[in-house]
């Protein structure tokens, strides 16, 4: 944004046009330029702040509008997580139910035992289930372990013909 000149003053000239002494002009005439050349250097700070105000409110106002399109891509990632959750339990509860149901029919129409019987054995199921998934990821981690330690020990081989294992038996034995 331009700021216009001061109306008690006429329009200043450019440098090459200054006047050189005439009578017409008060004061020296090398005040003139400097004077001139502040004022324009204000000019231009005042343009360079008010554009740079600009460009920081314009970011600022981008940021804002993404981190609200983040908000609401979440808080409807949440709602249709609980809603599918919702619908699962549902159907789960439904499912097991009709086993109970067809377990005390069996065990000679006593409903309660076909939930006990239906209970337990999904509750086996789920600790069985987590037990193995636990052993397994212990042993993927131990795998990776393992490996990354052969790994460095190959490249102590490679690089200096030895690896750590054969200065240890050698710091063991007289």
């Amino acid at each position: 944004m331009r700021v216009p000149p001061r109306v008690s003053q006429p329009a200043q000239p450019a440098l090459s046009d200054a006047p050189t002494g005439s009578d017409d002009q008060p004061g020296p005439a090398e005040e003139r330029p400097v004077t001139d050349a502040a004022d324009r250097l204000k000019q231009h700070a005042s343009e360079l702040v008010d554009y740079a105000g600009y460009y920081l409110s314009a970011k600022w106002d981008g940021v804002t509008t993404s981190l609200r399109r983040q908000v609401w891509r979440s808080a409807i990632g949440v709602l249709t997580a609980v809603v599918g959750a919702g619908f699962l339990i549902a159907a789960t509860v439904t499912l097991l139910g009709g086993v109970a149901d067809g377990l005390g029919i069996l065990f000679g129409n006593r409903p309660w035992l076909g939930r006990i019987a239906a209970g337990a054995t999904v509750l086996c199921g789920a600790a069985i289930a987590l037990h193995l998934g636990a052993w397994r990821a212990r042993a993927r981690r131990h795998e990776a372990i393992v490996s990354k330690y052969e790994a460095r020990k190959q490249r102590q081989r490679k690089r200096y013909g030895c690896d750590v294992e054969k200065h240890r038996s050698e710091a063991v034995e007289p």
